[in-house]
């Protein structure tokens, strides 16, 4: 669904710029903001990433022992992602990424969300 709204951005500021309705004026203030795309994207990287190890758990043939190395391989790129973003590369993250254009890796106060919630996740699993 993330991905979807994501996806769609532009097609539903164009929508709720037209419509009228107080909800529709909120959201597409919400869309316009520079800083809640940001971290719109990054949610749509993050839950794909999740998703994507959320279904490689799954299946007739998985086993505890492979379930268990997924996800130890998960908290590692978690690591290595914070390790990333600590010198400024968001290179993982393709929807954050295209959405931060010509700012790049200059953007430190993404980063420092985007990496504080890393921690977070990492701290979780």
């Amino acid at each position: 669904m993330l991905s979807r709204v994501y996806s769609l951005k532009n097609q539903l500021l164009e929508f709720f710029e037209r419509d009228g309705k107080e909800k529709s004026k909120e959201f597409f203030g919400k869309l316009s903001e520079k800083e809640w795309l940001k971290k719109l994207a990054y949610l749509n990287d993050i839950f794909s990433r999740i998703n994507l190890l959320n279904k490689s758990l799954q299946g007739r043939y998985t086993t505890v022992i492979n379930c268990v190395n997924k996800i130890q391989a998960f908290i590692m790129k978690l690591e290595l992602w914070e390790a990333k973003l600590t010198v400024g590369k968001f290179d993982f993250f393709e929807s954050l990424l295209a959405t931060l254009g010509e700012e790049g890796t200059t953007d430190q106060s993404i980063g420092a969300l985007v990496k504080a919630h890393l921690s977070a996740m990492r701290n979780e699993f």
